[in-house]
């Protein structure tokens, strides 16, 4: 499912994460769907946009 959504909009150079416990939803107080975190180098949040974004 996740690689038909990056097929069908082009993304090429993006790795799938996939998160089967929810750990990183529950680390990161993103509950609701979609969310969208920045993270820096050391996985400190920079940025963070929940519901859809363009």
């Amino acid at each position: 499912m996740v690689r038909d959504f990056y097929r069908e909009i082009g993304i090429q150079h993006l790795q799938i994460y996939l998160d089967g416990q929810m750990l990183a939803i529950q680390s990161f107080s993103a509950f609701g769907l979609p969310a969208t975190l920045l993270l820096d180098h050391q996985g400190r949040e920079i940025g963070r946009k929940l519901g859809a974004a363009e």
